[in-house]
């Protein structure tokens, strides 16, 4: 079982990794990973494994986009490992529904099938919580 991390314990979110997710929902992943990197090299806290499986996550679809079944597989796995402890929403982020929706993406490739070329997942956000605003935890 994978233990969660308390939200109230980590910082807020870094703006590098707000940038990030619109990269992300652009399908621009690769500068998506870029500019999330940047921030998880800066960070050393408890909120770092959740910045890497975003990282991870990027780089998984890039690699479908760029047909590379291996890479695409093992990144899946290891962003799925790291966003899980964060649970349904965190900081904002819709962590839950990512895995939900990479899940689905990845399926039918572990059974088997092809790389997928249809519309790709997004991170979705709550922006307030996203960036700490007044009367919101975060």
């Amino acid at each position: 079982m994978t233990s969660r991390v308390d939200e109230a314990e980590l910082p807020d979110l870094d703006p590098r990794v707000l940038e990030g997710i619109e990269l992300f929902n652009r399908e621009e992943f690769f500068e998506a990973h870029e500019a999330i990197e940047s921030a998880w090299l800066e960070e050393f806290g408890q909120i770092r494994p959740l910045y890497q499986g975003l990282i991870q996550a990027a780089v998984a679809l890039h690699h479908v986009g760029q047909s590379n079944r291996h890479g695409a597989i093992k990144l899946y796995h290891t962003s799925r490992a790291y966003l899980l402890p964060f649970g349904d929403v965190c900081k904002g982020i819709r962590v839950g529904a990512l895995v939900r929706d990479l899940d689905h993406l990845f399926t039918p490739v572990l059974a088997g099938g092809s790389l997928p070329h249809g519309p790709m997942p997004r991170i979705g956000v709550e922006t307030r919580r996203a960036i700490g605003a007044p009367g919101h935890p975060g």
